[in-house]
């Protein structure tokens, strides 16, 4: 009786998700932007000091599996780990109460996990005081450039007799000149679970920010 009694809860928590737990989920996920906005000044307010960067390009270098062993690997409801209009967007993959895959979670369709990193990368440069440029800016070609290559970021959820969590691990290698305290290049990591009553949408969410927020604070140690 009591095991029933623990399955009826468990399967219960799964009842809050965004979508039915089986099927996949569409969540949005922006990072907030508001640290130090003077180092996002438009180009006509940049000072002549000003420690000038651009992300030059981010690239997504998850290894997706099919059949994974572990909940932490990236994979989809549907198998289809080829298709990068679908991987670019994944980062999580809902589970039952018992901890077999089900349903997976997508960003919305304009928006990627690369998007994602850009914005907690840029987030992180401007509490270093960085001014961030795009490539259309006049100040583009004194602006040190920088790489991303994420290698990790994923969300799962982990069963609990009373509380679940939502768990994130983000890992991204950052190239880049006279920025970094390690040199030319770095790894850049993020970790953080978030237990819950329920693995619903703000859940996700919570787990998934908490993430993002490790990895820019880990960032802004290891930039100078």
């Amino acid at each position: 009786m009591k095991k029933y009694c623990v399955g009826v809860f468990l399967a219960a928590l799964l009842i809050g998700i965004s979508g039915c737990a089986t099927n996949r989920g569409v969540m949005d996920y922006k990072v907030n932007q508001d640290a130090n906005p003077e180092a996002s000044n438009p180009d006509s307010a940049i000072p002549a000091n000003a420690k000038l960067v651009m992300i030059v390009q981010v690239t997504d270098s998850r290894a997706f599996e099919r059949r994974p062993d572990k909940a932490s690997t990236p994979s989809l409801r549907d198998g289809k780990i080829d298709d990068k209009s679908i991987t670019s967007r994944a980062f999580a993959r809902k589970r039952n109460g018992f901890g077999a895959a089900v349903g997976d979670i997508l960003l919305p369709e304009n928006r990627t996990v690369n998007d994602v990193i850009k914005e907690a990368t840029i987030k992180a440069l401007r509490v270093k005081n960085y001014t961030v440029v795009e490539a259309n800016s006049p100040y583009a070609a004194k602006a040190t450039p920088i790489t991303l290559d994420i290698d990790k970021f994923w969300c799962w959820f982990s069963p609990g007799a009373m509380k679940i969590a939502i768990e994130c691990q983000i890992t991204v290698k950052i190239r880049a000149t006279g920025i970094l305290e390690a040199g030319s290049e770095d790894t850049i990591s993020g970790y953080a679970r978030h237990r819950a009553m329920a693995a619903n949408t703000k859940a996700w969410n919570a787990g998934l920010n908490a993430g993002v927020e490790a990895y820019i604070a880990d960032l802004e140690l290891k930039l100078k």
